[in-house]
């Protein structure tokens, strides 16, 4: 499989047997309860603040990011290790962590953005950017929330 299909999950037959995976990133915002291996997991989704003129203009776009309880902690053991993640250029302290790394590196792809196509600048929320996460007791994360604002439908008709 390759990375796309681990990620989003589903089920294929290869050479004859079947495979499962369950993936880790999903538009719901809800893990199955028959998780038993220890992951990682993205969950995104939107909601509209504003139409006008018959067109979203102003959006939000919540990116989640949370992990069973073991994953939490980054040491020189776990995979990536501390220096490792240090080498991609992302900063491990003393309270650091898997979710921390994560968000900053989502944040770095998203924040001031206008290179997705078919929206328009993506902005930290004003309010309630960064929130503690828990889709149930046997995960720890965070949510980012931003503002995305002047979607631009012309991206998607072709002149």
């Amino acid at each position: 499989m390759d990375d796309i299909e681990i990620l989003l999950g589903g089920e294929w037959i290869y050479d004859g047997v079947k495979c499962v995976e369950s993936g880790q990133v999903f538009d719901y915002n809800f893990v199955e309860d028959t998780v038993i291996k220890e992951k990682t997991f993205v969950f995104v989704e939107t909601d509209i603040d504003n139409v006008s003129r018959n067109l979203f203009t102003n959006f939000n776009l919540y990116v989640c990011i949370f992990s069973t309880k073991g994953q939490i902690r980054i040491t020189d053991k776990t995979t990536p290790t501390v220096n490792q993640i240090k080498d991609m250029g992302y900063y491990v302290g003393t309270y650091a962590n898997r979710i921390d790394v994560l968000c900053d590196i989502v944040d770095r792809i998203l924040n001031g953005s206008n290179k997705i196509k078919g929206i328009g600048e993506v902005q930290p929320a004003d309010r309630g950017y960064c929130t503690i996460y828990y889709p149930n007791n046997k995960f720890y994360g965070k949510c980012l929330k931003y503002k995305i604002m002047n979607y631009n439908e012309d991206d998607f008709c072709e002149n």
